[in-house]
């Protein structure tokens, strides 16, 4: 038994390494799109692998100077974790990972989901494009496409 969870661990993290979307991501605004809002003046995205599956932080530059964070680990098999950002908790998240490049992520309000977001990681791993679907005020949807480039030249792929 005590072997089998080693080789399950290897697995594990072997599969972790692989995983197309760890690392720093960059907002590229030229190509996003916000519907009915202004496109972040920055947003960094890391994902790092850790013991649940994924752990996420973002950091983003609004319209108007002020700056949002959110923070979360989960795993990829949609269960229901908290996200934590500098003005509290925020809507709790479950993701799901469609394709090995595709990962489909559930924002929370009670039970009911009030947005979904789909990141796709481009077949050279260097693009991300990640689309939001939230109801409007009046209910009406709302897409937002946010384009990401993978970090490079010394970026960090990890928090410190």
């Amino acid at each position: 038994m005590n072997r089998f969870v080693h080789v399950v661990a290897a697995l594990s993290t072997a599969w972790g390494a692989a995983d197309p979307f760890m690392g720093t991501w960059q907002l590229n605004r030229a190509q996003s799109h916000f519907e009915g809002a202004e496109v972040p003046q920055r947003m960094t995205i890391v994902m790092t692998p850790d013991e649940t599956g994924v752990r996420y932080h973002s950091e983003t530059t609004l319209h108007n100077g002020r700056v949002a964070t959110s923070d979360y680990s989960a795993a990829y098999g949609g269960t229901v974790v908290t996200v934590r950002g500098n003005v509290g908790i925020l809507a709790p998240v479950a993701l799901r990972r469609i394709a090995p490049d595709t990962v489909e992520a559930n924002y929370f309000r009670g039970l009911k989901v009030v947005a979904t977001s789909r990141r796709v990681v481009s077949a050279g791993g260097n693009a991300m494009s990640i689309t939001t679907v939230s109801p409007t005020a009046d209910g009406k949807p709302s897409t937002n496409l946010a384009v990401f480039t993978r970090a490079t030249n010394g970026a960090s792929s990890e928090r410190h």
